[in-house]
C-alpha cells in the first residue's frame, strides 16, 4: 500500500509551513563566510561550521539596524537571529536575518591565522627564498580540474599568445577533503617527470582553479601542501582565480596570480615581447632595405650625365673633338663598373626578401606544431578520439582506476563523452 500522493508543491508547502511555524527567532552561532551586498542595499552571506552551511539573508531595512554588517569579513564568529524562511520555487530554504552579533574569531579563521603565522616564522613567505619565474618557460605543467573552466581559460591564452611553449596537463581534484593530497600527488608527478626527463625538464607548475566560496578553496590552506610547494624544485604560480581572499598556497608560492587567466598572461608575456619585437625589427629592416635601395638607385641615376641619356649616335658627330680629348675607354668602364654596382644592389634586395620570406614561414610552421600539441593534449580531443571520465555520482571525484572504483560509496555514476554526459549505475 502506497502513502497518499502528494505533489511537489504540496510537498514543498507543507515543509515550508512546518519549518517557518518551528524555527522563529532562533539564534545561530557560525563563522561568517562569502560576505555581499547588492546594489538594493542587501546583504547575503552563509555561516559556517566545520561539517555545514546555512544561507542568510539580512535585507535593507534590518541592515540599517545592524550598522556593523560592513565590518564584518569572512570568517568572523557572528550570532544571527531571525526567521528560517523556505523559496518553493527552488525548494531551499535561509534564514532571514533581523540581528548579526559578533561572538568572536571562528574556528576555521584562528586556524588560517595560527598556520599562516607559524610559517611566516619558519621563513616560508620570505622573498628571498622564492624562486625566480623563467622569461621563456619551454615547458610548463598546469595542475588543475581537466574539466572546469581553468584549463580552457588558460589554454586559449596560451595558444593565442605563446609560439613555442608546451603545456602539460597534471589532474587533480581541486576542492573538498581529497584537494590537497591530489595537489601533492601531482606536485610528486612533475618531479617525477623532470628526474625521467633531464633533457626536457619542466620549467614552471601552475596550480589553477576557476575561484570559489571560502569552503571551496579550504583545501589550499593545508600545512602538508604549504611545505611541499615552498620545497618544490620547480618554480610555482598559485592562479586559485580569487581576488579578494589569500591562501596559505598564495603566501608559500613563487608568484601569485589572481585567475587563471592572468596566470597564462604572465608565463606568455615576455614571449609576446619578442613577437613585438621581432615584428618591429622585420619591419624596419625591409623599410630600411627599400630606403637604401633607393637612395643607391637615384645616385646612380645621377651619375648618368644627360648626354648618355640621350640619342648618342645622333650627337656622336658634333661631339667628335670632345670626345678625342677624353679617355673614352676610362668612360665606358666607369659606365660598366656603375651597371654592376646597380646589379649588385638589385641582387642583394632579392636575396634580403627570400631571407626574410624564408624565417617567417619556419616561424609558422613551428607555431602550427605547437598548435598541434596543445590539440593533441586538450581534453576535449581525448575524448573525442573514445576516452570518457567517469565521476563518482554528479559533480563527484573522479574514478581513475578499479580501486577507487570499489570503493565509491555512490551507486550512481556520471560518464562524461566528447558530445554529453550519461547517468549509469554501479551493479553489485
Amino acid at each position: 500500500m502506497f502513502p497518499p500522493k502528494l505533489s511537489v508543491s504540496e510537498l514543498v508547502f507543507k515543509i515550508k509551513y512546518s519549518l517557518e511555524n518551528e524555527f522563529r527567532s532562533i539564534c545561530v552561532e557560525g563563522e561568517i563566510s562569502n560576505l555581499s551586498k547588492s546594489a538594493n542595499g542587501h546583504w547575503y552571506f552563509s555561516v559556517i561550521d566545520k561539517d555545514s552551511t546555512l544561507n542568510c539573508a539580512l535585507f535593507k531595512m534590518n541592515a540599517q539596524r545592524n550598522p556593523q554588517i560592513d565590518k564584518f569579513k569572512d570568517g568572523d564568529l557572528v550570532l544571527c537571529v531571525g526567521d528560517i524562511s523556505v523559496y518553493p520555487p527552488r525548494g531551499s530554504f535561509q534564514l532571514i536575518a533581523r540581528q548579526v552579533l559578533p561572538a568572536g574569531v571562528g574556528d576555521q579563521r584562528q586556524k588560517f591565522e595560527e598556520l599562516k603565522k607559524k610559517l611566516g616564522a619558519e621563513g616560508l613567505f620570505d622573498i628571498d627564498r622564492k624562486k625566480k619565474i623563467p622569461d621563456y618557460p619551454q615547458k610548463i605543467a598546469i595542475i588543475t580540474s581537466p574539466t572546469g573552466a581553468a584549463i580552457f581559460d588558460f589554454l586559449n591564452i596560451v595558444k593565442r599568445r605563446s609560439l613555442w611553449m608546451d603545456v602539460l596537463i597534471i589532474p587533480a581534484i581541486m576542492q573538498g577533503g581529497e584537494c590537497s593530497s591530489s595537489v601533492i600527488f601531482a606536485i610528486d608527478l612533475a618531479l617525477k617527470y623532470n628526474a625521467l626527463n633531464p633533457t626536457a625538464k619542466i620549467d614552471l607548475l601552475v596550480v589553477a582553479r576557476g575561484g570559489g566560496s571560502a569552503e571551496d578553496l579550504g583545501g589550499f590552506n593545508d600545512e602538508r601542501l604549504a611545505r611541499r610547494v615552498a620545497n618544490c624544485e620547480i618554480p610555482t604560480i598559485s592562479a586559485i582565480g580569487h581576488e579578494v581572499d589569500y591562501t596559505i598556497l598564495d603566501f608559500v608560492a613563487d608568484v601569485r596570480a589572481e585567475t587563471p587567466s592572468a596566470a597564462a598572461e604572465m608565463v606568455t608575456g615576455r614571449q609576446m615581447e619578442v613577437v613585438r619585437t621581432l615584428s618591429n625589427l622585420h619591419r624596419r629592416m625591409l623599410s630600411g632595405i627599400d630606403g637604401k635601395l633607393m637612395r643607391q638607385k637615384s645616385k646612380l641615376e645621377s651619375l648618368r650625365p644627360a648626354v648618355y641619356k640621350d640619342n648618342l649616335s645622333a650627337k656622336l658627330n658634333g661631339y667628335y673633338k670632345s670626345l678625342q680629348r677624353i679617355n673614352l675607354a676610362d668612360r665606358a668602364e666607369k659606365l660598366l663598373s656603375i651597371d654592376e654596382r646597380w646589379m649588385a644592389f638589385d641582387d642583394l634586395h632579392r636575396r634580403l626578401t627570400n631571407s626574410m620570406q624564408n624565417k617567417l614561414e619556419r616561424l609558422e610552421q613551428r607555431l602550427e606544431k605547437r598548435y598541434s600539441v596543445l590539440a593533441a593534449i586538450n581534453p576535449e580531443s581525448v575524448l573525442r578520439r573514445g576516452y570518457a571520465i567517469i565521476r563518482n555520482g554528479q559533480q563527484g571525484p573522479l574514478i581513475t582506476s578499479k580501486e577507487r572504483f570499489d570503493l565509491m560509496a555512490e551507486k550512481e555514476l556520471e560518464i562524461i563523452f566528447s558530445d554529453g554526459k550519461v547517468k549509469a549505475m554501479k551493479k553489485e
